[in-house]
């Protein structure tokens, strides 16, 4: 045995194969008794393959090109026991004593060509560097920042915190050979809602009216010119990027030009005439770089006007079934697969998928695990001419704990063949020390949440928010919400949901298992789980609270729903005082002003039906107050 370093060669001088020596030399200074005594790199001028053999000491590696020389390091190490299940220099599993090489390991290729981490919420923005070591690591090769410049950055990245960390971020992401992109729902700032007053045609029709709130009208030249002005300014200030996005504004549907519908332009074809008008100052100002068209919403369905050459599809499935792989025949789902082959057909090897498995926005405080789901949905894409595929990291608050579905989209996205048994074990014994109970205790996870996320059309809708008072009258409601369920299915979804819940205890039975541990280390784990473990049984229970309240809607009984609003309200108020045990302000603020947004205020509603005359414009005026007070906070909360 010895612990001296190898001798480290790279044939080919580029500064990716320089930081694959210097990662290879770090790590292995952590390891002894590895008894090699060379690496021999060697790449060609581009590619993601490679493959090494190992024999006497020596390993000879040999990539496509630079990235492919970075990713065979990582497998090399990984070979010898390293892992990287979790950002974070303490979460990297280093062997306490070296696997066996084997001689030859067979040709290793991405079924992806683009495998993106989206950064999209401060907490993942705070811990850029770290996030980013780990998507090298595993193999991904894209970093998308997702960015909020003039909102409260309650599913983005906030301005301030941009400003001070990008260039940090951006430096690192390049250092390991990363496609970079940039942007959000930038498209309304480019056209100063100021201007309504001296230039109202440039904006859209609504209701019969023109509205300054959202989007622009597309037929106007002077709002194009506009727009196209200041995303030139835009693109000047932003260098450096491989994809921008500038998308429209977030809404439901709605915020489109009604002329523009009746002179026979969809939502999606407006929102492509916008995007070329822009892509023509990104074409001046950043040759090679690319625009985002968003598919999203009520831009579903593909536009009938070319995208210019510079302009690339993202396209985002926010209103499919995440119960369901996105080709599975489902009632919801079925569309999806024609939907992405006719968008992706009008930009023909510039088709990205932009997805939500990390997204604990969406999914309500956690990012359930679905890892079956993750493994059929990038094979479809895989099959069927994704560019690339990227996952959307937000929620409210960090991940409290290593985040399988993170782990399963690294590994997938590279191999999409893998087993979903093989991708649970080989988490868990990286982070728990042992495959025998864990990957059993996620599968029982999975079934709860395959339960609590399966969707009819209904169900597969959302509502924004409007002004404050539309907002209290009439709460916004995101896909799934038990406020979304019509009256006929509100009895079919409270058995769905008594499903989950026994799914639920029979993961926490053999949770509870493991709770005496005495290895520091796996308890260390184990502690960490039983936060997230918490969230998902807060998550599923609230759930369940929240469809007793439209059962006893749709009963009819007063004293019913009193009952069931008072369930919910102690479910949601036990939540908001549990989670001050394992995280940190902001994100307490954060969890709660989401939490009162999607759920509060629908408890609130459900409860002031029941009132009338005096006491419910006293409630409604308290409410009112209420609701001003916390959008200054969510306006505030990052400064």
């Amino acid at each position: 045995m010895t612990d001296a370093a190898p001798q480290i060669t790279v044939s080919t001088g580029s500064a990716l194969a320089t930081v694959a020596s210097q990662e290879l030399s770090s790590h292995l200074a952590r390891l002894d008794g590895h008894r090699l005594t060379r690496i021999d790199i060697a790449h060609g001028e581009a590619g993601e393959g490679f493959d090494w053999s190992a024999a006497g000491g020596v390993v000879t590696i040999t990539a496509d090109g630079p990235q492919g020389a970075l990713h065979a390091t990582f497998d090399l190490l990984e070979a010898l026991g390293f892992t990287w299940p979790a950002p974070g220099d303490d979460m990297t599993v280093v062997p306490e004593t070296p696997d066996e090489l084997p001689a030859t390991r067979g040709r290793q290729a991405p079924a992806l060509k683009g495998r993106s981490l989206i950064l999209g919420h401060h907490a993942f923005m705070a811990d850029a560097a770290a996030w980013i070591r780990w998507a090298a690591r595993n193999r991904l090769n894209t970093i998308f920042f997702h960015i909020d410049e003039h909102g409260a950055g309650l599913g983005a990245i906030p301005a301030r915190q941009w400003q001070a960390g990008r260039d940090e971020a951006v430096a690192l992401a390049r250092s390991f050979g990363m496609t970079l992109e940039l942007g959000g729902h930038g498209l309304p700032t480019l056209l100063p809602r100021t201007d309504f007053a001296a230039h109202p045609e440039r904006f859209p029709v609504r209701g019969g009216q023109r509205d300054a709130r959202y989007n622009l009208n597309v037929l106007d030249g002077g709002a194009l010119e506009t727009i196209k002005d200041n995303a030139r300014a835009w693109f000047t200030a932003n260098p450096g990027f491989d994809v921008y996005h500038l998308w429209p504004d977030d809404l439901p549907d709605g915020g489109w030009c009604e002329q523009a519908v009746a002179a026979g332009h969809s939502a999606s074809d407006q929102a492509m005439i916008a995007i070329n008008a822009i892509a023509e100052a990104l074409a001046e100002v950043q040759p090679g770089a690319e625009l985002a068209y968003l598919s999203y919403h009520d831009t579903e369905e593909p536009p009938r006007i070319a995208p210019a050459a510079n302009v690339s599809l993202t396209f985002a499935p926010r209103l499919r079934c995440y119960a369901k792989a996105i080709d599975a025949d489902h009632p919801v789902n079925a569309k999806y697969p024609d939907l992405w082959r006719a968008n992706a057909a009008a930009f023909p090897g510039r088709a990205r998928v932009f997805e939500y498995w990390l997204d604990a926005i969406l999914f309500k405080i956690v990012a359930p695990p679905m890892v079956d789901i993750i493994r059929r949905d990038l094979a479809f894409y895989a099959a069927n001419g994704a560019t690339a595929v990227g996952a959307l990291a937000t929620g409210s608050m960090p991940f409290p704990a290593p985040n399988l579905n993170a782990w399963a989209f690294a590994r997938l996205a590279w191999d999409p063949k893998l087993a979903a048994k093989e991708v649970r074990e080989s988490f868990c014994l990286h982070v728990f020390k042992s495959a025998l109970h864990m990957p059993a205790y996620f599968e029982a996870l999975e079934r709860a949440f395959a339960f609590d996320l399966d969707l009819r059309p209904d169900e597969a809708r959302l509502r924004g928010r409007g002004t404050i008072e539309e907002t209290i009258q009439n709460p916004p409601t995101d896909i799934g919400s038990p406020f979304n369920i019509a009256d006929a299915h509100v009895g079919d979804s409270q058995q769905r949901q008594e499903k989950a819940l026994d799914a639920l205890e029979d993961a926490e039975a053999i949770f509870a298992k493991l709770m005496d541990v005495t290895d520091e280390a796996r308890s260390q784990a184990i502690l960490r789980e039983e936060c997230h473990r918490y969230l998902c049984h807060a998550r599923l229970v609230l759930q369940a609270s929240l469809l007793d309240i439209r059962a006893a809607e749709v009963a009819g009984g007063p004293r019913d729903v009193t009952d069931a609003v008072k369930q919910a309200r102690y479910h949601l108020t036990r939540l908001e005082t549990e989670m001050r045990g394992f995280i940190r302000e902001p994100y307490v603020t954060n969890t709660r002003l989401l939490m009162w947004l999607f759920t509060g205020l629908a408890i609130d509603r459900a409860e002031d039906a029941l009132l009338d005359g005096g006491a419910a414009r006293k409630r409604l005026k308290n409410r009112m107050e209420t609701a001003r007070a916390n959008f200054t906070r969510i306006g505030a909360l990052w400064g």
